[in-house]
């Protein structure tokens, strides 16, 4: 399963990669691409999983002080 999302708060590249790594790091994420050029982040993990992965992403964002929205596009 493939989720996009805008995100807000981001303040620079570097902290575009570290929260690319991060979130690569979460058991059941296939991939994981994080733009501070389009402020999107872009997410497919396993499909059975797919709690569990949102549960810890969500609370990475909110570690790190961001805004995320499901992009609709």
């Amino acid at each position: 399963m493939v989720l996009r999302y805008d995100v807000k708060g981001l303040d620079c590249a570097h902290c575009a990669a570290n929260l690319e790594s991060e979130i690569a790091e979460i058991e059941g994420v296939i991939s994981a691409s994080v733009s501070f050029m389009t402020l999107k982040i872009e997410l497919e993990f396993e499909d059975k999983k797919k709690d569990a992965v949102l549960e810890k992403v969500m609370k990475l964002v909110a570690d790190e002080e961001l805004e995320i929205t499901l992009d609709e596009e």
